[in-house]
């Protein structure tokens, strides 16, 4: 709870003209259904595969990292792997969320085993480290893969 009271208070410090907290909840776990089925309206192929239970309450970093892991996945996906088709996969386990995101053969003509010039796995990697988890992310046989694990308990 905290960390989300935290997180309200930045998002009206970025924004100078913003004079109340924000009035929308930030997205979670919940919402990455609907991302992917935003990001396929687009055009991308996406499957996407839940596995496991999850917990009875996630707190609000865990889930808001898990959406922003996938959202930007989904991004340099569009961005660097136009045209190929993209695994995502959730799995709930007792004590963490273990998230996966793979592209086919197109990521991995695209990236020519280079770190991208953004900062956007950085950033990924970052938001896992965090919440105590941690990042994966790189080319593979088959495409590009970004790996996350992430725990339910926050590191303290």
């Amino acid at each position: 709870d905290a960390i989300g009271e935290l997180r309200a208070i930045l998002g009206v410090l970025r924004d100078p003209d913003q004079t109340d907290a924000p009035r929308v909840p930030a997205p979670g776990v919940e919402n990455i259904a609907s991302l992917v089925q935003r990001t396929r309206d687009a055009g991308l192929q996406i499957e996407l595969k839940s596995t496991g239970s999850p917990p009875a309450r996630l707190s609000d970093a865990i889930s808001l990292a898990s959406y922003r892991i996938v959202q930007e996945s989904l991004t340099n996906a569009r961005r660097h792997a136009a045209g190929t088709s993209v695994r995502v996969n959730l799995h709930f386990e007792a004590d963490r969320l273990l998230l996966e995101v793979e592209n086919g053969e197109a990521a991995r003509a695209s990236s020519n085993g280079d770190e991208p010039s953004g900062v956007g796995i950085t950033g990924m990697r970052e938001r896992a480290s965090a919440i105590g988890g941690t990042l994966q992310a790189g080319p593979t046989q088959a495409g590009f893969r970004v790996h996350a694990d992430l725990p339910y308990e926050l590191a303290g």
